[in-house]
C-alpha cells in the first residue's frame, strides 16, 4: 500500500497549525499520532504509535448487541468510534487532547493552557 492515507495530509496541516500556535505562544505542545495506517515518516510530529485496538475490543465487543439496538446503526461504526478512545488511551502523556484529522483548530490557546 504505496498511497498515502486520505486524513493524512489533514493530519499533516493540522499538526502544522498546531505546532506553529505553540511556537508564536513560545512554547511546545509534544504531538502524537495513533494510527491503523500503514507506517511511513511523518516528520510533523513527534511520536507515532501504532493502534492496538484488537488488544483493547474485548470489552467493545461484549456491548455490541446493545450499541445496534440502542442507536439502530452497524456495529462497525462503534467500533470506529471506540479505536480513538483506545487510541487516546495510548498516547504517552500524562494529559491529552484528542482531535480527529477532519477538526480545525482556530484557537490554541485553550490547548496551550493545559498543563
Amino acid at each position: 500500500h504505496d498511497r498515502r492515507y486520505r486524513g493524512e495530509r489533514l493530519l499533516e496541516l493540522a499538526a502544522t497549525q498546531l505546532r506553529a500556535a505553540a511556537k508564536a505562544a513560545m512554547t511546545a505542545i509534544p504531538q502524537c499520532v495513533v494510527t491503523d495506517q500503514p507506517e511511513w515518516p511523518r516528520p510533523y510530529v513527534d511520536l507515532v504509535v501504532p493502534l492496538r485496538s484488537s488488544a483493547a475490543a474485548g470489552p467493545f465487543v461484549a456491548r455490541c448487541a446493545e450499541y445496534s439496538r440502542r442507536f439502530q446503526r452497524s456495529c462497525s461504526l462503534y467500533f470506529g468510534y471506540m479505536a480513538k478512545a483506545v487510541a487516546a488511551r495510548q498516547a504517552p502523556y500524562a494529559v491529552t487532547t484528542f482531535v480527529d484529522t477532519d477538526t480545525f483548530v482556530c484557537d490554541a490557546a485553550p490547548l496551550l493552557a493545559l498543563p
